[in-house]
């Protein structure tokens, strides 16, 4: 009595799966024979002179004709940020049409579409490719007012009067000269210092709701803790030095950097310590006895706390033994 029905609804399942596998395989095709591919970035990176790049974490070159003429449509995956100082660029980004004819800074972000389709006979323009980790670290500090938060795919670009030109002409300087020092193994961390001035000179130049001596207050901070961070690791003597409470002084420096004093104080002595767990060949309790911990024991708590990692695991990771 139910066999017939049964049998039917059995063939109508069988039938149902049917289409439904063949329009899946269908799309499945389009959606693949449409998907942009990734920017092949290691391909860029692979013809960029060593002086020029730290391996495939950062480059700034001024061939852009490397990225004009390489690639077609692509989405990204790393950040770029192009400086055009003269001469013309068109390119899409999401299939948004942009021309630059001006002096401009160019900041493209991951996950957007990119096609450049021109630039002109006399463009003079510097380019960074910047990996999303690395960008990360330079940035993790910058809080929502800061100058590239406009920043997104509608409105990539901002128009730069001379006086910014020259600010990032200077940082150009800076950082060719850091990254051309090949034998130094901290030209990254050279390279965050650097970027976090320029930013807070840019910072400084364009928005006038940023104080000058709050500027300068921070800066005097940093310059404190070169000078002090062996001996003083209390924000209390940096705050009494700058003549502030330290309730004022922890605010100032949150505030204007995203971190704490102490979280600077710690990363400062940190980043030193891996100096000498990656260069030198004294025994970790030497390491301890230098930066002044009352034992190596206090000094691997302090040093995992910081960086995650044990002063052992980070040396057997990175030293040059």
């Amino acid at each position: 009595m139910f066999v017939f029905p049964l049998f039917m609804f059995f063939i109508a399942f069988l039938y149902f799966c049917f289409i439904f596998a063949e329009n899946f395989e269908q799309n499945k095709k389009k959606t693949m024979k449409n998907n942009t591919p990734f920017i092949d970035w290691k391909k860029v990176f692979d013809q960029t002179k060593e002086e020029e790049k730290i391996g495939y974490d950062f480059l700034l070159s001024d061939n852009i004709q490397i990225l004009v003429n390489n690639f077609d449509k692509y989405l990204m995956n790393y950040y770029v940020i192009v400086l055009v100082i003269k001469g013309e660029i068109t390119f899409f980004q999401n299939n948004v049409e942009h021309r630059i004819n001006n002096s401009s800074v160019i900041i493209l972000q991951p996950r957007n579409e990119l096609q450049f389709v021109y630039c002109s006979d006399n463009i003079v323009a510097e380019y960074c490719v910047i990996a999303p980790k690395t960008n990360n670290s330079f940035t993790d500090n910058f809080e929502k007012r800061m100058f590239f938060n406009n920043i997104n795919s509608k409105k990539p670009i901002i128009s730069l009067n001379e006086a910014d030109i020259q600010i990032y002409l200077n940082n150009i300087i800076e950082v060719k000269s850091i990254l051309s020092d090949t034998n130094n193994p901290y030209r990254l961390q050279s390279l965050r210092s650097s970027v976090i001035s320029h930013h807070y000179k840019l910072v400084h130049k364009n928005h006038s709701n940023f104080c000058k001596t709050d500027f300068n207050f921070t800066n005097s901070f940093f310059n404190l803790l070169e000078d002090n961070f062996m001996e003083e690791r209390n924000s209390s003597f940096y705050a009494e030095k700058l003549c502030k409470s330290k309730v004022q002084f922890d605010f100032i420096i949150k505030r204007d950097t995203g971190k704490t004093p102490t979280m600077w104080i710690e990363e400062k002595l940190a980043n030193e310590i891996k100096k000498d767990l990656n260069d030198t060949y004294v025994s970790i309790s030497q390491i301890s006895e230098k930066y002044k911990f009352s034992s190596v024991s206090s000094f691997s708590k302090f040093f995992s706390r910081v960086t995650g990692i044990t002063p052992s695991n980070y040396r057997k990771e990175n030293s040059n033994w």
